[in-house]
């Protein structure tokens, strides 16, 4: 049986505060390396919290009040069902399915599903229960997807409903696994100093493509060059802060022509970047 080691979890509420009624928990199981048309488990159910530990808020059932029909009918169907039982069920998918102790746990906004979700395990099963993942295996996607901001997110089939909205998210996570993918197999180490050209465009060691807009270097006592210090115009970066910003790299290094001492192989050069 195939086993899993990524889920998304995506949870609707009554409010917003970690004590919050939860109507509806959509999960998905998934492995982030795999494509998104990749074979996932999906998990919904709508819940009933009848318990004064959870809490509702006029202003977020307002909020539900202006969502799409979809969104709002979805919330019973299936027929909703005592949270505990949601949560039980959600346990022992995850015990069947997912790689002992590997388990990624993803929700977009860490801040949001995962002290609400922890809060109604504790309320359903004592304060000493243990989540079905481990706490230090949380991620959240919402920071994740800011950082990678020219891959597209994938919609949902319906806004607002847990199913759709945790399948759409792990998808855009594969995604950029698949991206990440793409340009490690792309990767180049940048060359030598004396190969380094004016027009030319390398990946570096941070994952950002380069354009080379400026060479310089400097020679030894010998007249023998010795260090080169290149202006580079980041063009493709990953991290969407770093776009359009000129850098300083220096690369250190013997280079490999006959009038070098002691010539090295290009995939022995140490170099380094200067932010």
């Amino acid at each position: 049986m195939k086993k899993y080691t990524d889920l998304m979890l995506d949870i609707e509420t009554l409010d917003t505060r970690p004590t919050a009624e939860i109507i509806q928990i959509g999960a998905v199981l998934f492995n982030a390396a795999e494509k998104p048309n990749s074979k996932v488990i999906t998990f919904i159910a709508n819940t009933e919290c009848n318990n004064p530990a959870y809490t509702t808020s006029q202003a977020t059932m307002d909020w539900w009040a202006k969502q799409s029909d979809a969104a709002n009918e979805s919330l019973n169907n299936p027929a909703p069902e005592p949270i505990v039982f949601a949560l039980t069920e959600l346990e022992e998918l995850i015990k069947t399915h997912a790689k002992n102790g590997d388990l990624k746990v993803w929700a977009k906004g860490a801040d949001f599903d995962f002290p609400i979700i922890k809060h109604a395990f504790e309320v359903e099963f004592g304060k000493d229960i243990k989540l079905p993942w481990q706490y230090h295996h949380q991620n959240c996607c919402r920071t994740l997807f800011k950082m990678f901001k020219d891959v597209e997110q994938i919609k949902p089939d319906t806004a607002h409903n847990a199913k759709y909205d945790a399948l759409a998210q792990a998808q855009t996570v594969q995604k950029i696994y698949a991206h990440l993918a793409v340009l490690k197999s792309k990767r180049l180490v940048l060359k030598p100093f004396d190969h380094l050209h004016v027009g030319q465009t390398y990946l570096d060691n941070t994952q950002n493509h380069v354009l080379i807009t400026n060479v310089t270097k400097d020679f030894d006592a010998k007249g023998f060059p010795k260090q080169s210090t290149f202006t580079g115009e980041v063009i493709d970066g990953l991290q969407a802060e770093f776009m359009g910003f000129t850098r300083q790299y220096s690369i250190y290094g013997e280079c490999q022509t006959r009038d070098c001492s002691n010539p090295i192989n290009e995939s022995d050069l140490q170099w380094r970047v200067e932010l």
